[in-house]
C-alpha cells in the first residue's frame, strides 16, 4: 500500500510538471484536475461521482495522456483502468488513438 501511494504521488507531481494543455476550442487538457477528486480512488477506494465527473470532462484528452510517455504509464495503470470502469467510462487502448503530433 506504501508503494502504490509513492506511485500516485509521482502521477501528480509529473502531471504538474507537464502542465495544461488544449485540445479542442474549449477543452484544458490537466492531469491535476484528477488530483483531488480522485486521489483515494487510485488508493483502492470506489471513485467518488465528483471523481468520474471529473474523468468523464477529460476524456477528450484521453489520447493526449496516452501519447505522453510522462503520463502513459499512469493513464494505462491497472488502477486508472478500473478507476474508469467503476465510473463506466472507456479510456482508449494506445492504437486507438491518433500519434501525436511531431
Amino acid at each position: 500500500m506504501k508503494k502504490f501511494g509513492i506511485t500516485v504521488v509521482c502521477f501528480f507531481v509529473v502531471a504538474f510538471l507537464t502542465g495544461a494543455h488544449h485540445v479542442g476550442a474549449q477543452q484544458t487538457c490537466d492531469p491535476q484536475l484528477l488530483a483531488i477528486p480522485c486521489g483515494l480512488a487510485f488508493s483502492g477506494m470506489r471513485p467518488s461521482t465528483r471523481c468520474c465527473n471529473k474523468l468523464r470532462e477529460q476524456q477528450p484528452c484521453y489520447c493526449a495522456y496516452l501519447n505522453n510517455p510522462d503520463l502513459k504509464g499512469f493513464v494505462d495503470s491497472p488502477a486508472a483502468r478500473r478507476i474508469a470502469r467503476d465510473c463506466n467510462i472507456t479510456i482508449p487502448t494506445q492504437a486507438e488513438c491518433p500519434a501525436s503530433p511531431a
